[in-house]
């Protein structure tokens, strides 16, 4: 299992906190017990459906999704086959970036496919591509990227 990382190069940088990809050669199944991180971000994974389980919450099976800030932990069942794409976002990044208000996305978790198709399906391809990593990491930025091209940045996050 390998971790690739990438700093964003764009007007994204100060709104994406860490982007990363796992990778997995011989595919192998997971159960993650993911604790509460307070940032938003999306998860796309490659291969088979995965399971998003709380106790709290009705379970989400997706290919990718994304995750309000969180105050409670969630189990994911997966079957990583290639890799997994994890975009962690600054606090203040969701409503800039997907239009959603961070308070009102509070420990929710949604399928992207059912928020945005488009995006899922884009990122889903990227990340299911023969690309290096680190292309896909760079091609999912510009994918981000064009979803803000009307976005006007506020000094102070600057």
């Amino acid at each position: 299992m390998r971790i690739i990382w990438h700093q964003p190069k764009t007007i994204l940088k100060p709104f994406i906190r860490k982007m990363w990809i796992v990778e997995e050669d011989n595919g192998v199944n997971i159960e993650v017990n993911a604790f509460p991180v307070g940032y938003s971000f999306i998860n796309v994974i490659s291969g088979s459906k995965f399971k998003i389980s709380s106790s709290h919450k009705e379970s989400i099976e997706t290919t990718s999704y994304l995750a309000g800030p969180t105050i409670s932990s969630f189990v994911l069942n997966m079957r990583l086959v290639n890799r997994a794409l994890t975009v962690q976002f600054q606090p203040y990044a969701l409503s800039y970036i997907v239009g959603l208000p961070a308070n009102e996305f509070y420990d929710e978790k949604l399928s992207l496919n059912d928020f945005n198709p488009i995006l899922a399906a884009s990122l889903e391809e990227a990340v299911s591509s023969e690309l290096t990593s680190l292309s896909v990491l760079e091609h999912c930025e510009n994918i981000l990227l064009s979803l803000c091209k009307e976005f006007c940045l506020d000094t102070r996050v600057l």
